[in-house]
């Protein structure tokens, strides 16, 4: 079976899971939905037979489908995926699945009333480093989890507002909480401060510089995330470490570190986390099974509240449940 995809937006990312797409046998690349017509014909003119949209309706109506993609900014989402469920579709999301939190979870509703095969780009739950140490995790528990995510300031102007991104935390560094429900557990509770006022000069910029958020796992586990955007463009300190009785696991995009009674192991990846997301969601399509998909929209809310959780404490300088939200 060729599956015939569309997306809804052509932005940055969603030309990475088009160049994804392009290496998998059996992935037709049949529509291209953008706000920006100019980028919707750019894209659809690379592919025989892709057609052009400036609006998702008229793409869902029109073109043959049998998937959608939507990768959207956050505060971009308003309803595309209900309107694609709609019609039956299977659909992968980009991550973070919105900013709106009752929309989402009324999308989650929907999806799961009309049985739609789902995908969210949490894409370090593919990687064979991630598989590695959720193995060496089997049989035990971890005590604490720290993560980071510093890097420079990406150039979309889209990221750096908040009604448009959510922040570093929600947008970028919410890989890294995935990371944690993944790998250690669900969270119980935050408390997180952030920091602001070095990009001053750029118009529009009001989000943090910086966050440091703390967790409380509802396994007794107990964490740390940092984030900061702050960083000389080129520079990267990305990961998750966890600690469990004489084991060390540094998990990053590229490697793994395994450190245990004095021996360092070290483990290169070895594989494309977008070409095996992409290539699993297809193949999911093509034979209508689910179950090798990591992070379905349902999941994929789940990691959103943690995110928004942070977000909160940031905001009101007091801890938060995940139970209120």
């Amino acid at each position: 079976m060729v599956v015939r995809v569309g997306f809804i937006g052509v932005g940055g990312v969603a030309q990475v899971h088009l160049r994804a797409l392009e290496a998998i046998d059996g992935a037709s690349i049949v529509a291209a939905c953008d706000t920006n017509p100019e980028a919707a014909q750019s894209t659809a003119r690379r592919y025989d037979g892709c057609r052009a949209f400036d609006d998702h309706r008229a793409m869902l109506d029109e073109a043959e489908l049998d998937a959608v993609y939507v990768c959207l900014p956050p505060g971009a989402h308003t309803g595309q995926e209900i309107d694609v469920a709609e019609r039956g579709l299977p659909l992968f999301v980009e991550k973070p699945v919105g900013l709106d939190l009752a929309l989402v979870r009324r999308t989650r509703d929907v999806l799961e009333r009309q049985g739609i095969l789902s995908s969210v780009g949490y894409n370090w739950r593919y990687l064979d480093v991630t598989d590695v140490a959720r193995a060496e995790m089997s049989g035990r528990s971890v005590a604490l989890a720290v993560g980071y995510w510093v890097s420079g300031l990406p150039g979309s102007a889209w990221w750096r507002v908040r009604e448009q991104s959510g922040g570093q935390v929600v947008e970028q560094t919410t890989h890294i909480f995935d990371l944690c429900r993944y790998l250690v557990g669900e969270v119980r509770r935050v408390f997180a401060g952030g920091s602001r006022g070095q990009f001053a000069e750029i118009p529009g910029y009001n989000i943090d510089d910086a966050s440091a958020a703390t967790l409380q796992f509802q396994g007794g586990a107990v964490g740390m995330v940092a984030s900061s955007d702050l960083a000389p463009r080129g520079y990267q300190n990305i990961g998750l470490h966890l600690f469990s009785r004489e084991l060390v696991l540094e998990i990053g995009s590229t490697r793994l570190r395994v450190v245990r009674a004095g021996r360092l192991e070290e483990v290169q990846s070895a594989t494309s986390a977008y070409q095996l997301e992409d290539r699993v969601f297809v193949q999911a399509v093509a034979r209508g099974d689910r179950s090798a998909i990591r992070c379905d929209y349902a999941d994929a809310t789940r990691t959103l509240e943690l995110t928004l959780a942070v977000d909160r404490s940031i905001q009101t300088g007091e801890p938060v449940a995940l139970a209120d939200l």
